[in-house]
């Protein structure tokens, strides 16, 4: 009876030990095909990543806090941009290195209780520099000057007997220009470097809520819709370079882009002609096939309202 039951225990444990060769086997080949399948992945996922060439940045908002004729707005701004952002479709690769900003002025003068007007001066510097990976060259340092002016007129509405809620529209053109420089390595580990630059026509329309809960304090959530017409392109990129970077796309076209913001106004106690201004934009992205757009703008700097500064308030 003692030799039955030990016999029965052996050909349970040898059971149970071909069940955990088979499961280990079964395992291991899971993980091996795991690992070929996140390694595919991941080759996959640089092959076709690629450099970018960035054709457009949101602008700074320029918000006027307007109620009555005669209020002005004077700003000097300073912006910071974002990484840049396309279609999902597509995989971006981050700079190693990257400087994106610039110096802003706006203007706007209302000329009567529901019209005004507005000037616009927009610069933007921006360097990229990016390795070897996803790179048709081997090494590259990429630089944008992004250069506009803006004429516009709008209608602003107050939408309380207090008039600190008002909903604004402003439609205007801008002209100015863009260009990209860049220098590196090239595959053959040679000295290389290309331009391109385009004149712009830029169309656009944006409105506002703006919230003025006291001097201090005043708020605004609005948008921008953006139609740019880029001229043709002046350019030393190669023929299979421009289709590369999809530039040969934007020569003689217009494209469109939706631009959210949020601008804040905040006030300092007995100096009522100055503030502190600060502001984000976001930026819609192109279609696949074409260039990349950078993803948001942030900015802060100073609002004067000049007529206030010689007012006995």
């Amino acid at each position: 009876m003692v030799q039955v039951n030990g016999m029965n225990k052996c050909k349970r444990f040898a059971k149970f030990n071909l069940l955990c060769n088979i499961l280990s086997t079964l395992l291991i080949k899971y993980c091996m095909r795991f690992n070929f399948l996140l390694i595919l992945i991941i080759v996959c996922f640089l092959f076709s990543c690629r450099t970018q060439r960035y054709i457009y940045a949101p602008s700074t908002p320029s918000i006027p806090y307007f109620q009555q004729k005669g209020d002005s707005k004077l700003s000097i701004i300073y912006s910071e941009g974002g990484n840049g952002t396309n279609n999902l479709n597509q995989q971006i690769i981050i700079p190693t290195k990257q400087r994106n900003n610039g110096v802003d002025l706006q203007a706007a003068y209302a000329i009567t209780n529901h019209i005004a007007i507005m000037f616009n001066n927009y610069n933007r510097n921006e360097t990229d520099t990016y390795g070897k990976i996803g790179n048709l060259y081997d090494t590259s340092t990429i630089n944008y000057k992004r250069n506009i002016i803006e004429l516009g007129v709008g209608y602003y509405l107050a939408l309380n007997k207090r008039k600190t809620i008002t909903y604004n529209i402003y439609g205007g053109v801008g002209l100015g220009k863009f260009s990209i420089t860049e220098n590196g390595i090239d595959k053959t580990l040679l000295p290389y470097n290309r331009y391109n630059t385009n004149n712009i026509i830029k169309y656009f329309i944006q409105n506002s809520f703006n919230f003025m809960s006291s001097e201090y304090v005043k708020l605004a959530l609005g948008g921008r819709v953006s139609f740019v017409n880029y001229g043709s392109n002046n350019t030393s990129y190669t023929t299979s370079e421009l289709e590369y970077f999809h530039l040969n796309k934007i020569e003689n076209n217009t494209l469109l882009f939706f631009e959210p913001m949020l601008n804040m106004q905040l006030g300092i106690p007995q100096v009522n002609w100055i503030k502190i201004e600060g502001s984000i934009a976001f930026c819609s992205s192109p279609p696949t096939s074409y260039p990349a757009s950078r993803g948001f703008n942030a900015s802060v700097g100073l609002t004067i309202d000049v007529p206030k500064i010689f007012s006995k308030k």
